[in-house]
């Protein structure tokens, strides 16, 4: 069963591959300097020439495990920081400018079909908590009204 914990580790995993090696991208039309095996047309997101963003974007304490994923209210939230501190320009990374498209490094991460198979596993558990308690409610007014239910 996935946790939370473990839902927020995947799609920081996902983002930093899309950062580097890089993950397949139709829109970006420039060749990155290395193929990707699954990818040899050459489009990619790979966002990767020093190392300073993904090792700020790991590193950085807004994107640690345990404060990027939360439950708020009856849902959930994933939020990373695509510009960490140190490496302000993922933004432009992740946005694009007017000279250069976007390599939406955080939005491949949530397409990317490890961390969908993770999200689907978090969901299925937690949609059969609630079913659960539901059914509890349900034969507690059983129980209540005298009835027994096996």
């Amino acid at each position: 069963m996935k946790e939370l914990k473990d839902l927020a580790k995947q799609y920081r995993k996902s983002a930093a591959e899309a950062i580097y090696p890089g993950l397949p991208y139709p829109k970006y039309k420039r060749a990155p300097k290395s193929l990707l095996p699954e990818n040899p047309s050459g489009q990619g997101s790979r966002a990767f020439s020093t190392g300073n963003l993904l090792t700020k974007f790991i590193t950085s304490p807004q994107n640690a495990i345990d404060s990027i994923a939360s439950k708020i209210g009856n849902g959930y939230q994933i939020v990373v920081n695509v510009a960490p501190d140190g490496a302000e320009y993922g933004r432009w990374v992740h946005f694009g400018t007017r000279r250069m498209m976007a390599r939406p490094f955080a939005e491949l991460a949530a397409s990317e079909p490890k961390f969908v198979q993770a999200l689907d596993e978090f969901m299925q558990a937690e949609s059969e908590k609630v079913v659960d308690g539901e059914l509890e409610k349900i034969d507690d007014m059983f129980n209540k009204a005298g009835w027994k239910i096996t």
